[in-house]
């Protein structure tokens, strides 16, 4: 597996048992939110700019065969 959890790695489908390279899908978790709300309390407009960035959002790993989740690396703040 790759040190940056971002990235695609090679993984065996528990579903379909291949060996696929994961597909990566962002979505917005915990520390996205964090970042928001810090950004809109204290009235610090450069923060909110990390929203737009990949690095404040949770990662999906999927199967790109059958669609499996086999990995979430949340980020933490």
């Amino acid at each position: 597996m790759n040190t940056r959890a971002d990235m695609p790695y090679s993984e065996r489908c528990p579903r379909c048992q291949m060996i696929v390279v994961t597909r990566v899908q962002y979505s917005t978790g915990t520390c996205w939110w964090v970042i928001f709300i810090l950004g809109v309390l204290v009235i610090c407009w450069p923060m909110l700019f990390f929203l737009c960035c990949n690095i404040s959002k949770d990662v999906s790993h999927f199967c790109p065969n059958c669609g499996t989740l086999i990995a979430v690396n949340r980020r933490g703040c």
